[in-house]
């Protein structure tokens, strides 16, 4: 995310290669709720 600010949940998903990209909204969310990103129109940034 610090990388790419601004990444969706899909396009990290792709870039990571995972095979269930979906189980990354529930991380972002844990993410988020921490304070680690924010979320920003429909991607994330570092906070």
């Amino acid at each position: 995310v610090r990388e790419n600010p601004g990444i969706t949940v899909r396009e990290l998903g792709e870039k990571i290669k995972i095979k269930h990209p979906n189980y990354l909204y529930r991380v972002m969310a844990s993410l988020q709720k921490d304070g680690s990103v924010k979320k920003q129109g429909k991607g994330y940034v570092a906070a």
